[in-house]
């Protein structure tokens, strides 16, 4: 019948288990592949909430249905418990069509949800929004594309002692983006690389976004609504792509380097009125990013922010990833990591794991704050996989403690920890 349905589930006994998980299963590959398919990065074992999911899905040509169910678990198990508990949603979305005989497009989502506490306000909220889009080109090179959003929330909450509340709140946000593509082509020859094709991507937009309501917005969802936005954003995006040929003739492309530039300009920012002594910022961080892979076992990822009020760089990770196939199947992996925001941390991630012999690898990791020049954590293990199977030993130290762990593979099935 074209239905899928998923389960994450996620329960732990208490926050201090959670530690257990710093260095992921089965080594680099175990938690990258974890965030990938269910969305969980590593920091999250920092949040307060474990939370588990249940999504059951129908998706026809150009509308999906959706049924969802969530659990919040509070590992500290907190009395009174007043976590929201998203138990029961249905989700309608038309995804971007078009409308016949007009050069306009439209989407929308309808959707309900159910929230249960276990102590506090229970209640139910139902949502809609509609989205307007029409792109134009202006002549051979620029694209103009004006959208308007709205969406309505409606919500009846049941309280335990004032009875049954009715509250409201819309937001309406339009856009006008204005951009273009260009691109070049190069023929070199370097060593199997033929061709070289540079594209860049720049585009000027216009958000505002204004919220009316007449309650506390976000009553039971975890994600704060950004508010009033009045802004206009210049991006600039470049891509170099290769084209290489093998002596056989095969061809293979690949994306060599990104380079992103980002910058907006808060208007009412620049246009609000300060107190003596007060200095406007309308412009926001400069954000760039950039991705090189100039050989296929090697990436690069930089990004940051530039204030330009403090003249100095808040924000800054940078990364390095060598992998390297070997003779008999043997893998390497090494990778370098420095993550720092000012006034915050500057941290150091070092890692490598090494293919030996007969299935077996050998690595460890290191991590330190810097800023606080204090060791956060460091790893050995040996590895063990087979076709089906596989097997870790692993010494962590981590807070002053050494702990010692055994990790079992079922391959296709997932892993669990003996001890």
């Amino acid at each position: 019948y074209g239905v899928q349905a998923r389960l994450d589930a996620d329960y732990v006994s208490d926050q201090d288990y959670l530690k257990e998980l710093t260095g992921g299963l089965f080594g680099y590959e175990a938690r990258p592949d974890i965030e990938r398919k269910w969305g969980r990065p590593l920091e999250e074992r920092l949040s307060p909430l474990r939370s588990s999911n249940l999504l059951v899905s129908r998706l026809w040509e150009g509308i999906t249905l959706q049924a969802d169910s969530h659990y919040y678990q509070r590992p500290e198990h907190p009395s009174p418990n007043e976590t929201p508990e998203p138990l029961l949603g249905v989700h309608l979305a038309r995804l971007v069509s078009p409308i016949a005989s007009l050069p306009l497009f439209y989407s929308f989502g309808l959707s309900y949800q159910n929230i249960w506490r276990k102590d506090g306000d229970k209640g139910n909220e139902i949502r809609l929004g509609p989205e307007i889009m029409m792109p134009l080109r202006l002549g051979q090179y620029l694209e103009l594309e004006p959208s308007f959003s709205f969406n309505y929330e409606g919500r009846w909450i049941d309280q335990a002692r004032d009875g049954t509340e009715y509250s409201w709140a819309r937001d309406y946000q339009g856009d006008l983006r204005l951009s273009s593509r260009m691109e070049r082509l190069f023929d070199v020859s370097i060593g199997n690389i033929k061709r070289l094709r540079h594209t860049i991507r720049p585009s000027l937009t216009y958000t505002y976004h204004e919220v009316r309501s007449d309650d506390e917005l976000g009553w039971f969802d975890p994600v704060t609504d950004e508010g009033k936005v009045n802004k206009v954003t210049m991006k600039l995006a470049n891509t170099l792509d290769t084209r290489s040929e093998d002596k056989q003739g095969k061809v293979t492309y690949r994306q060599w380097v990104t380079f992103n530039l980002t910058q907006s300009y808060n208007v009412d920012e620049a246009r609000k009125s300060l107190e003596p002594g007060n200095k406007r910022r309308p412009f926001d961080p400069l954000s760039i990013s950039l991705t090189v892979k100039p050989i296929k076992i090697v990436d690069i990822y930089w990004s940051t922010q530039w204030d330009h009020y403090d003249n100095e760089f808040t924000n800054n990770d940078l990364s390095i990833e060598l992998c390297i196939d070997r003779s008999g199947g043997r893998k390497d992996h090494y990778k370098a990591e420095y993550q720092s925001a000012k006034g915050q941390y500057r941290n150091l991630f070092l890692s490598a794991d090494v293919g030996l012999w007969g299935g077996f690898s050998a690595g460890g990791s290191y991590s330190k704050d810097f800023y606080v020049d204090q060791e956060i954590s460091s790893d050995v293990w040996v590895n063990y996989g087979a076709q089906c199977w596989g097997v870790k030993v692993v010494a962590r130290r981590e807070d002053e403690d050494t702990r010692f762990m055994v990790f079992f593979e079922l391959k296709g099935l997932g892993q669990f920890r003996t001890w």
